[in-house]
């Protein structure tokens, strides 16, 4: 009987350690990608240099989501774009991420840096950066706001995830 327990207690020391040693990165820490697509509006009002963003799209991490982006910015004479603002991510699941960006363009082409500082739910302490390249048609003006629809990928990484 002794020889029994002796083995069962060695057996449940031995799985003990394999578990620990083969234990992943905790998922909450870990760096997981982010990547999608999203179509939407750009609003730049010309007069005030405000810029509002709003699209939809599908991506890893987020599924269905929205975003909405806000700041200010301004065109040149040469037909360059930089801002920035604040963006939130809203996901299929309600939860946001949130952060700031900034972006630079020309006449068609806006490549805006995503840098994620949190959001809610799953998303509490998220941190991270991501690449959004947006390809736009020329403007339509309304009064001092020129709009302009946008076809947007995008690819990153967001640490300290709940999963």
């Amino acid at each position: 009987m002794r020889k029994v327990r002796a083995f069962i207690v060695a057996f449940a020391l031995g799985l003990a350690a394999v578990c620990l040693v083969s234990a992943p990165i905790s998922a909450a820490d870990a760096d997981v990608p982010i990547k999608g697509t999203s179509v939407g509006t750009v609003r730049f009002d010309t007069a005030t240099g405000a810029i509002t963003v709003d699209k939809s799209g599908v991506s890893s991490q987020l599924g269905k989501y929205t975003v909405h982006l806000e700041g200010t910015g301004t065109f040149s004479d040469a037909g360059t774009f930089s801002g920035s603002g604040t963006a939130t991510f809203v996901a299929a699941n309600g939860d946001t991420l949130t952060g700031t960006y900034t972006a630079t363009g020309n006449d068609s082409q806006t490549t805006s840096l995503i840098t994620f500082t949190g959001g809610t739910g799953r998303f509490a302490n998220a941190t991270g950066k991501m690449t959004m390249i947006c390809d736009r048609g020329p403007g339509r003006p309304e009064g001092t706001v020129l709009v302009f629809n946008v076809n947007c990928t995008h690819d990153g990484t967001i640490s300290k995830v709940k999963v």
